[in-house]
């Protein structure tokens, strides 16, 4: 006698409020450029290209600009039980709600591509020249000082037996003495007393050029002169029983004060670091001036005295010679590291004139531990000294060759003169001599060693 109106519960087939998801497709394609420098300038015509590293995809954030909402209400029907039925008649919805979505969307890369090239040149390179020093080799000629009674000058002398020496210095009744070469191989510096007192001069190496003054004291001395990669001379500056280590611009001849109480300046390879041997805390110690920052790092700290500064070739490293273990033995210190320096002899001799080779391997130098000076070479990497020249001759100065193929050096008989000789650094063979006379010769010097051969000389 009654109507069922049976209640229920209505689910969509699909959420009205889902998020909807979209498909973008880029509308623009990407071009990645790039700017090509080459690191360094070939000397011969070279062409480049270059290929994109990696491929762009874009990235972006989608962003639906509205809600589904369904576009009609729902209606359902009810079908009525009789109650002297008693069955529930299932309800089914008149319609299913429909949903429309037009979603918008922004798109903002989320990467800036890069592009990587590889140049590919279609010329041959010109091979590099080997750097000894911060100088160009092979060098044709050997610089030394040749002496007299009370005079001297500087010479060079070739390497072909029909090479004449050649005098550079001029004023042949002055001292000339510790010749250097310049960087470009084109220059000789040198010291000389010729003013009444001495000061540091130029020329060409041909000799065609007047000799040029480039320093002026009123008073003291300048000497020792050291030409460095960079264009720069270091030189020492003694007034009295003091002294001190100047750098001279050649060309503005503007001078800077580095250091008092300092001598033997020796420039780093690349002309960015001087080493030089300061007496400041007592002893002789090694310090490093960077040009660029102005900043003084000591190399060696203790109580011994550290002398005879030779730069490897590639700059890493110093050897020297230190009393710190008693007698003036070999060592090898790294500029970067804090390591202790490595010790490379060990004999009950005096070593001095020490000589790094081009080869970077083996340092040449002269020792008395056979009982007279004589030319040694030890090898840095297995420490085992060999003698090189085992004459009668008082042996010093050793210099090598730019191919590391020989030794020059300077060797003199009991009531002779001193003269150059050349030998082979393996040992064995006989030393040939390079020049003769009458005069004495001294401190052979081959390229721009960075340093002075005849301060070298002098007890170092």
């Amino acid at each position: 006698s009654n109507t069922y109106t049976p209640t229920f519960t209505f689910t969509p087939s699909h959420t009205p409020t889902d998020t909807a998801t979209a498909t973008f497709t880029a509308s623009n394609t990407y071009t990645p450029t790039a700017t090509f420098t080459p690191s360094d300038t070939p000397t011969d015509t070279a062409t480049a290209t270059f290929t994109a590293s990696n491929t762009y995809t874009p990235t972006f954030t989608f962003t639906p600009s509205d809600t589904a909402t369904p576009t009609n209400t729902l209606t359902p029907t009810v079908l009525l039980i009789a109650n002297s039925a008693g069955t529930l008649v299932s309800v089914t919805p008149s319609r299913t709600p429909t949903v429309t979505k037009t979603p918008t969307s922004t798109r903002t890369p989320s990467n800036t591509p890069t592009a990587s090239f590889t140049p590919s040149v279609t010329s041959t390179p010109t091979p590099l020249p080997i750097i000894i020093g911060g100088s160009q080799c092979p060098f044709n000629s050997v610089l030394y000082t040749s002496s007299r009674a009370s005079s001297s000058d500087v010479v060079s002398v070739g390497f072909a037996a029909t090479s004449k020496p050649l005098v550079l210095s001029g004023a042949p009744t002055a001292i000339n003495s510790a010749p250097n070469f310049s960087p470009d191989s084109r220059w000789v510096t040198f010291q000389s007393n010729r003013s009444g007192h001495y000061e540091i001069y130029a020329t060409t190496v041909d000799g065609k050029t007047p000799v040029q003054q480039l320093t002026s004291s009123s008073s003291g001395d300048n000497m020792y002169p050291a030409w460095g990669a960079l264009n720069q001379i270091a030189y020492e500056h003694h007034e009295g029983n003091t002294s001190q280590i100047n750098i001279i611009e050649p060309k503005t001849r503007k001078i800077t004060m580095v250091a008092d109480a300092s001598v033997h300046a020796v420039w780093s390879p690349n002309g960015n670091t001087l080493a030089y041997e300061s007496q400041a805390n007592g002893h002789w110690d090694i310090v490093l001036y960077n040009v660029s920052s102005k900043v003084k790092t000591s190399l060696t700290q203790n109580a011994g005295d550290n002398q005879g500064i030779a730069w490897a070739p590639n700059g890493t490293q110093i050897a020297f010679r230190s009393t710190r273990d008693g007698m003036p033995d070999l060592y090898v210190a790294s500029i970067a590291s804090k390591a202790a320096p490595l010790r490379l002899t060990t004999d009950n001799a005096v070593e001095r004139n020490i000589a790094w080779a081009p080869d970077g391997i083996r340092i040449a130098y002269a020792s008395d531990a056979s009982g007279q000076s004589q030319i040694y070479v030890v090898n840095v990497n297995n420490r085992k000294p060999a003698q090189i020249t085992k004459t009668a001759s008082v042996n010093t100065s050793p210099t090598w060759r730019c191919d590391s193929s020989e030794i020059i050096y300077a060797a003199q008989d009991a009531g002779a003169a001193a003269h150059l000789y050349r030998v082979a650094p393996t040992g064995g063979g006989t030393p040939t001599a390079l020049t003769s006379g009458a005069q004495a010769d001294s401190a052979p010097v081959i390229g721009s060693t960075g340093g002075s051969a005849s301060r070298t000389d002098e007890a170092r």
